[in-house]
């Protein structure tokens, strides 16, 4: 996990491996935006945005996926937890090596996660409240993933 030429850039080279950068923020309610790309390895892959983190083991986490799938996940004591559906294919992902514009949008209990301009998924979960923000990018069976974060904003939702 690096930053470099104003860009964050998060390479994992393992398999079955995560890798992020925290911001160090106590959040509650908010509106996140990112965007980030792809730029080599596998497609079956994972990258995203972590909110309301309490520590690495307690978060929620929004992914997507380099060959167009999406997932809305909680973790607790390091256990994923699916909200609403398992990973889900979308049209509005660009796939391979591309840019992906990610959004949420925290307002109390409600989360909203957006790709390219698309509502993805909407969940109600009082579990975690606050907390803080992270960007991240992981691999599945194949390491070799880079994946790079620019522009982020974070503002009143």
């Amino acid at each position: 996990v690096e930053i470099a030429e104003g860009v964050l850039r998060i390479t994992v080279v393992a398999p079955n491996q995560l890798a992020w950068a925290a911001a160090g923020k106590d959040l509650a309610d908010f509106h996140l935006t990112v965007e980030a790309t792809q730029v080599s390895g596998p497609d079956d892959n994972e990258y995203g945005v972590l909110v309301r983190m309490q520590d690495p083991a307690n978060f929620y986490r929004f992914s997507i996926s380099g060959d167009g799938y999406f997932l809305v996940s909680r973790f607790v004591d390091g256990r994923m937890e699916p909200l609403g559906a398992d990973w889900t294919p979308s049209e509005a992902i660009r796939r391979g090596q591309a840019t992906n514009r990610l959004e949420v949008v925290c307002r109390g209990s409600r989360m909203t996660f957006v790709v390219n301009g698309e509502r993805l998924a909407e969940v109600e979960d009082g579990r975690f409240t606050h907390g803080d923000i992270g960007l991240y990018a992981g691999t599945f069976y194949e390491g070799g993933v880079e994946v790079v974060f620019d522009n982020l904003e974070v503002r009143e939702p």
